[in-house]
């Protein structure tokens, strides 16, 4: 089913749960409650990804949305691997540089937006 097609009463057809989470290309979640997360998140989906195919998958755990695009699972994937090897290394970093003034991973996480993945992921 085409996301542009997509209401939210065929959204709660679909996937009768009180909260619905969809994906998000930066690796984390959206959590639907109503008619205006709804609205929202396939406005902002739409922007970003076009009218990409959805399938929904409401047994599911972590998300009872699935986007089944090749740029968006392709993009995805990188921005996880990115993040991963990047934590990986940042951790290695923090454990060499114990007892000295690091940053915070909070802070560390903070300098890295969607854009600056994005672009390291050569995507967008």
């Amino acid at each position: 089913m085409q996301l542009q097609d997509i209401t939210y009463d065929i959204l709660k057809q679909e996937v009768p749960r009180q909260i619905i989470f969809a994906p998000n290309s930066d690796d984390s979640a959206r959590g639907i409650r109503d008619e205006r997360d709804w609205n929202d998140w396939k406005e902002e989906t739409l922007k970003r990804w076009g009218n990409v195919e959805i399938e929904f998958t409401p047994e599911d755990k972590v998300e009872q949305i699935k986007i089944l695009d090749d740029q968006f699972i392709e993009y995805r994937n990188k921005f996880i691997k990115i993040k991963s090897d990047y934590f990986a290394q940042s951790g290695d970093d923090l454990d060499e540089a114990e007892g000295k003034n690091t940053n915070s991973a909070y802070d560390v996480y903070k300098k890295y937006t969607i854009e600056r993945w994005d672009k390291l992921a050569g995507l967008k």
